[in-house]
């Protein structure tokens, strides 16, 4: 059974990514990771500018097309309980 998120602190996040590092270490695979503060993405960044600048720096098509739908796809949802 698969805890729900809100069960999972950030230490298993982390511990999660530690060992993505490493298996693609192990591997010789390139990773390419992407952390986004979600309370000042959506007031303070441009996405145009955004992906202006990730071009520029030789960011992958593939990433690009999977931050376009993160930013551009995303909904949020409001539970009164």
């Amino acid at each position: 059974m698969v805890p729900e998120s809100r069960e999972r602190s950030t230490v298993d996040m982390i511990f999660s990514v530690r060992q993505l590092q490493e298996k693609c270490r192990e591997q010789k695979m390139p990773l390419y990771t992407t952390f986004i503060d979600l309370n000042k993405v959506y007031d303070l960044v441009s996405r145009r500018g955004l992906f202006q600048r990730l071009k520029k720096i030789g960011c992958p098509p593939q990433l690009l097309s999977i931050t376009a739908s993160f930013l551009n796809d995303i909904k949020g949802t409001v539970n009164f309980r």
